[in-house]
């Protein structure tokens, strides 16, 4: 079976499997996150993304990690409580997850393979965006903010091809 991110379950919150599916037709820009790091600012600008692109068909799937420099020790209550409270997130936090090694989660081996030069996730805050197509479009390293022009732009173009081919 072609593996794609529609046929991928994930964990949410609350321990549930929820099939990538549900988020078909959507733009997704998935982000592995750590309370504790240094880029931990970035959810600041992730949530202005949320709130000014949410209702235009944008969703973030935001990816706790233990994975690089342990920077994410606690558990999914203590990780949801820091970011409202540091942040005010309100986009999706889903269980700890691994990024990288052995244990990687199927969603993250997917994003990984479909990357254009395939090498692993080398730290927190990696992004990526998947067009309302379920295609992998664009690959952002941790230093790269979510207020950068070049993710901006990105999702605001596949943002408008996606309500143009609405229009049809």
């Amino acid at each position: 079976m072609l593996v794609t991110p529609y046929n991928i379950k994930v964990e949410d919150s609350n321990n549930e499997l929820i099939e990538l599916e549900s988020y078909r037709g959507k733009v997704l820009l998935v982000v592995n996150v750590a309370s504790n790091c240094l880029f931990s600012k970035q959810y600041k600008n992730l949530e202005e993304l949320n709130q000014k692109y949410k209702n235009k068909g944008l969703k973030i799937l935001a990816f706790p990690s233990n994975d690089h420099g342990q920077q994410e020790p606690g558990n999914i209550k203590e990780i949801i409580d820091s970011c409202v409270s540091r942040f005010n997130v309100s986009f999706d936090i889903f269980q700890k997850t691994h990024t990288t090694g052995p244990a990687i989660h199927p969603l993250f081996s997917w994003l990984v393979e479909q990357s254009e030069n395939r090498e692993g996730i080398k730290w927190n805050f990696e992004k990526f965006i998947i067009s309302s197509d379920g295609k992998l479009v664009g690959r952002f390293d941790s230093h790269i903010k979510p207020s950068n022009a070049k993710v901006i732009n990105l999702i605001e173009r596949l943002l408008e091809e996606m309500e143009d081919s609405s229009d049809d």
